[in-house]
């Protein structure tokens, strides 16, 4: 059994991770960040364990940038450039 650390809230979560509260619950939702526990209704924390082992995991294993994000910015421009013209 993973020893439990101190629970931490989301700015903490995103201070440390260095992602926006969107894109935090997106990983969480697809199953790529560890799982929130809700206190409360209003209240949720995430293990300070599983976040600094989930930021360790990225240093070792990175993802790969996400390529269509290149081609969509460059369709922008293009178009932007053209009505320029």
């Amino acid at each position: 059994m993973i020893p439990l650390t101190k629970p931490i809230d989301f700015k903490e979560v995103s201070r440390i991770t260095g992602l926006s509260r969107t894109t935090i619950y997106t990983y969480e939702r697809e199953g790529n960040f560890p799982k929130r526990t809700a206190l409360t209704q209003r209240a949720v924390r995430w293990e300070e364990s599983e976040v600094m082992q989930w930021v360790a995991d990225r240093r070792t294993n990175p993802v790969a940038p996400d390529e269509t994000i290149h081609k969509v910015r460059a369709k922008k421009a293009e178009k932007h450039e053209q009505r320029a013209l």
